[in-house]
């Protein structure tokens, strides 16, 4: 009955190892936040590069693209208005501001390697008051999986949800907030992924997908875009962003060695004998 019990168990603990391998948590690959000591408060990010696992900043603020009317800034969310909570870390985030009219702040995060098939992509996102658009996009390079935006002229005043590949807008449901919110893209498979959005304010949660994207353009998933078109002039009108996350799931771990070990073990053992 102790061998049998043994082997009962023993069966029980690898179910138990082999189970929670599969179900193994995500594994940051990447961070990085304006709180960082690679940025300094009130300067700028261009070409800065904090944290782990991503290149550099690239932008097209001022003086770095030659226009006085698009501004970078490591600077505090809280200016964008009442309504919390926000994005910053430390009391700081990654803001811009394109002076209106017809100018566009245009920066790009990119993965040192692409997003595994399990893997997350998430940044923190806090818009205030803002005459045009606000986007942030997945993709590589310059070309998009999907965009996340607000648009002033949408009638409903929520955020809109763009997937590239079949041309489809969707309205979140979510109404603009001066809190932030949080997105996250997860890679399904070599070809799908889905979206996330959840305002911080009230966890109001928008999720779809899985999507499909097109592998022959976005040969792999590394970029975040952000753009901020005709944002508008002065306090109160920055797009910050913040927290830039990648994750990766670790393969199960097969274990065969302690498997085997442990069979070994309970096949050597013998009953006590009664004499």
């Amino acid at each position: 009955m102790r061998i049998r019990a043994g082997w009962a168990w023993a069966a029980w603990v690898m179910s138990a190892i082999f189970v929670n391998g599969a179900a193994s948590a995500a594994i940051i690959v990447a961070h990085d936040d304006a709180s960082d000591p690679a940025y300094t408060a009130g300067g700028p990010y261009h070409l800065l590069n904090g944290g782990f696992g991503f290149g550099p900043w690239q932008t097209n603020g001022f003086p770095f693209g030659g226009n006085s009317n698009l501004h970078e800034i490591v600077a505090t969310s809280t200016i964008n208005g009442p309504g919390g909570p926000d994005i910053d870390t430390a009391g700081v985030a990654w803001g811009n501001n394109a002076d209106p009219t017809g100018n566009t702040f245009a920066a790009r995060r990119s993965l040192l390697t692409d997003l595994q098939v399990g893997g997350t992509y998430a940044i923190s996102y806090d818009g205030g008051d803002v005459d045009g658009q606000e986007t942030i996009g997945w993709g590589l390079g310059g070309n998009a999986i999907c965009q996340f935006y607000f648009n002033a002229s949408v009638a409903s005043g929520n955020y809109q949800f763009y997937d590239t590949l079949s041309n489809t807008t969707i309205d979140t449901g979510i109404l603009q907030t001066f809190g932030g919110l949080r997105l996250t893209l997860a890679r399904d498979t070599a070809s799908t992924y889905r979206f996330t959005a959840v305002r911080l304010s009230d966890s109001a949660t928008f999720s779809v997908g899985p999507f499909n994207y097109d592998t022959s353009i976005i040969t792999g998933i590394r970029a975040i875009n952000i753009t901020n078109a005709d944002g508008g002039a002065g306090g109160g009108h920055q797009m910050f962003v913040n927290s830039i996350e990648a994750t990766m799931v670790p393969e199960p771990v097969a274990l065969s060695g302690y498997a085997a070990a442990l069979v070994t073990a309970l096949s050597r053992r013998r009953p006590r004998r009664s004499y």
